[in-house]
């Protein structure tokens, strides 16, 4: 918005990308130490995966350092919900852990505590599917701790087969495969774009999974090294990809419902389609974001993801 001929910056809801006030009040009962009570919301949604991903998600974002007393008290009841928690928690700790820098610049200590920590994902994940051979949550969530541990190719395929059984349009089954098949991890360049390139043509219009096109580019993004500065390569690279790009934006956009990563979708859109220079679509993903900016793509461009999102965002003011 302009006031006075300047621009004023918008007022950003910061990593809240999603809308359901039953999570909410579920995350605020954890914080205030009901994890029984807050898990109500996992079992409500059962056949409902996207959801129930969302929630196990956020969830184990929020309990991050617990996971031991929840995944305990999941094995006493045989609950799969506080495993499945249990499990969301471990990874977070892990990865916080971690870092989100290349594997390179992890100490030894950090590397041994990473994967000490993402191996106890593994028995309340395992269980969970044991207790509901019909969630695909619990594979989903495995998919990333079998990654960070370094399982082999075979096995990766394996679970990424069971998640996709189970829940063949999972939003973040199909981004965890991507990540699996960057270069950085187990696979190629050529092999993640074909499967972005793919999950693009298979997916039916109106869905988000049209969004692994625009974050398979951001992985290129990341991955690339050039002397040219990181927002100049950027705007190179998506504007040299702006008509696939325009087209799978366009596949979601038609007929598009909502959906519990939508917000997260758009963050990814507006992104690509504004450095690639698709003035329409980067003004209606930018509407969808409702000022909701989730930190990735954001971080790839900038330290600070807000002062990213400002720098496209202000073009459109």
């Amino acid at each position: 918005m302009k006031l006075f001929g300047r621009s004023t910056r918008r007022s950003l809801i910061l990593d809240h990308c999603y809308k359901d006030e039953i999570l909410d009040a579920a995350l605020a009962e954890a914080r205030d130490g009901h994890v029984g009570a807050s898990m109500t919301v996992l079992r409500e949604c059962r056949h409902d995966p996207e959801t129930r991903m969302l929630r196990a998600d956020r969830l184990g974002t929020c309990l991050f350092g617990y996971g031991d007393q929840i995944a305990k008290l999941g094995h006493d009841r045989r609950d799969p919900e506080l495993l499945l928690v249990a499990g969301a928690s471990y990874i977070e700790e892990a990865w916080r852990i971690r870092g989100i820098g290349p594997a390179s610049t992890m100490s030894h200590q950090q590397k041994l505590k990473f994967g000490a920590t993402l191996q106890l994902a593994l028995s309340p994940l395992m269980t969970a599917s044991e207790l509901l051979p019909d969630d695909a949550v619990p594979w989903a969530l495995l998919q990333t701790v079998s990654r960070g541990l370094g399982f082999t190719r075979a096995e990766q395929d394996s679970i990424w087969t069971q998640a996709v059984d189970r829940a063949p349009d999972l939003y973040a089954a199909h981004s965890a495969r991507l990540q699996a098949l960057c270069e950085k991890w187990y696979g190629s360049s050529e092999e993640m774009l074909e499967f972005a390139v793919d999950t693009v043509a298979s997916a039916r219009p109106g869905s988000p999974l049209t969004t692994m096109l625009p974050i398979a580019y951001f992985e290129l993004f990341a991955a690339a090294e050039s002397r040219l500065k990181p927002w100049r390569l950027a705007e190179r690279m998506f504007h040299d990809a702006a008509g696939p790009i325009a087209e799978a934006s366009r596949k979601w956009r038609t007929g598009a419902k909502p959906h519990p990563r939508s917000y997260q979708a758009h963050n990814m859109f507006f992104a690509a389609c504004a450095l690639a220079g698709d003035r329409e679509g980067a003004a209606e993903h930018l509407r969808g974001m409702g000022d909701r900016l989730n930190p990735w793509p954001w971080c790839y461009l900038e330290d600070d993801p807000a002062e990213a999102f400002h720098r496209l965002s202000g073009r459109y003011s």
